[in-house]
């Protein structure tokens, strides 16, 4: 029988580091990562759709979850998309209508 000391400590979800998570996507092609900060995730996805050509990406808040879950997502912070060599960077969840 396993001992409830056994187990690792549960760490509230505040305490747990924030991150920002990006994903950039074009169809079946995608990449993602992790940054510290806001300006370094959104040089990241405005990089990412220069090399995909086309698509759309967010940033989003994040902690690493004690549960098992890798991350617990907050809101998102910026959406950018790409279309004919030009891209568009927005503050918030335009993840939707974005095309």
């Amino acid at each position: 029988m396993a001992l409830l000391s056994d187990r690792p400590p549960i760490i509230p979800l505040s305490a747990c580091p924030r991150l920002l998570v990006w994903v950039a996507e074009a169809g079946s092609r995608g990449v993602s990562g992790v940054a510290a900060d806001q300006a370094t995730a959104e040089r990241q996805i405005l990089a990412a759709l220069e090399t995909l050509g086309e698509g759309r990406a967010r940033v989003r808040s994040a902690r690493v979850s004690s549960f098992g879950v890798l991350y617990t997502y907050g809101a998102t912070l910026a959406t950018a998309h790409r279309k004919d060599g030009v891209t568009t960077i927005v503050t918030g969840d335009a993840w939707v209508t974005t095309p």
